[in-house]
């Protein structure tokens, strides 16, 4: 009987040893795929809300103008006076700007970094390369401090220094994450990474967040709301003096403007932001679990939901732009 339990142990032990290892391995195919995976989001993400804060300006001055297309009787300006201090003159639509260059640089490369940084923290759970990691956390400290100095400078832009703290913070962190890696420290470098850099990365995310419902998505509703009846006002006061091509062109005029409305109004693009934070949630708590399968199914189901978010905003920016164009 005895002999006999051995034999199967001798046996057995070799085949649940190999069947752990395949599963572990597996499980890290998995993983690696779906870090891959939030790397795309945090690019699709980057380039959407990028060309929601690049077109701002544009968007503006677009229904400045329109609405002296409308009206003759208005005069195109590139300045005014200020009503409430008439010794001050302000730009108009025309002239003045939303956001700088500077200031929707500094907002896509947070976002960016925010995408680096959650690789970083998911290679940290889980790396086999502690030299490259250590590299990586290297420099994406040396860039988050120079994207804390960027955001210190933007003296026109009135919510950067908001910014500068966290950036700050981010960059001093993985500064001594970086050497705790290379020491060899993983456990105490991931620690950090939690108690430290986690928190920063939160207040970025409300940050921009706050940005995209303050100031871009109540735009873009506004906006494209007052666009539209700008133009259906001027077709029924109108139609009977234009001829039918003139009527085709200002009804397909209405019909897109009537489509940027409801794209506006479907796809809230500060969603973005928070399926962002969703991820990175998921990220921190994989990254602090014991890395089972079922924590693994839980992080998968977070990075699913946040690239079909990113993917379905990219794709209504990219039918923004061919409304705008006049191809749809």
């Amino acid at each position: 009987m005895t002999r006999n339990i051995k034999f199967r142990l001798t046996v057995l032990l070799p085949l649940l040893s190999l069947a752990v290892m395949a599963t572990g391995c597996s499980n890290n195919k998995e993983f690696v795929k779906k870090i891959d995976d939030f790397q795309t989001s945090v690019n699709l993400t980057t380039t959407a809300i990028g060309t929601y804060y690049l077109e701002l300006n544009s968007f503006e001055r677009e229904l400045y103008l329109q609405e002296r297309l409308l009206d003759p009787s208005k005069e195109v300006l590139t300045t005014e006076r200020n009503p409430k201090d008439p010794s001050k003159i302000i730009p108009t639509a025309l002239a003045g700007r939303v956001f700088s260059a500077e200031s929707i640089k500094a907002r896509t490369d947070a976002i960016r970094l925010l995408g680096a940084y959650g690789r970083n923290l998911a290679e940290l759970a889980g790396t086999d390369a502690p030299a490259r990691v250590a590299a990586a956390s290297k420099v994406l400290g040396e860039n988050l401090g120079r994207l804390g100095t960027t955001f210190d400078n933007l003296t026109g832009d009135q919510t950067a220094k908001k910014f500068v703290a966290p950036a700050g913070a981010l960059s001093a962190a993985f500064g001594v994450i970086g050497q705790l890696v290379l020491e060899e420290k993983r456990d105490a470098a991931l620690t950090k990474a939690i108690q430290e850099a986690a928190p920063q990365v939160r207040i970025i995310i409300d940050l921009l967040e706050e940005d995209l419902e303050t100031v871009i998505v109540l735009q873009q509703l506004t906006g494209t709301k007052a666009a539209l009846t700008e133009l259906i006002t001027y077709y029924n006061k109108n139609r009977q003096n234009l001829n039918l091509e003139e009527r085709r062109k200002a009804l397909d005029e209405i019909y897109r403007a009537q489509e940027r409305y409801d794209i506006a109004v479907a796809f809230n693009p500060s969603g973005l932001m928070s399926s962002l934070r969703d991820a990175h949630e998921a990220l921190v708590k994989y990254a602090t679990s014991d890395r089972t399968p079922q924590n693994l199914a839980s992080l998968v189901s977070s990075l699913e939901v946040f690239k079909e978010r990113a993917e379905t905003v990219a794709a209504a920016v990219s039918q923004l732009h061919d409304l705008k164009k006049g191809t749809l």
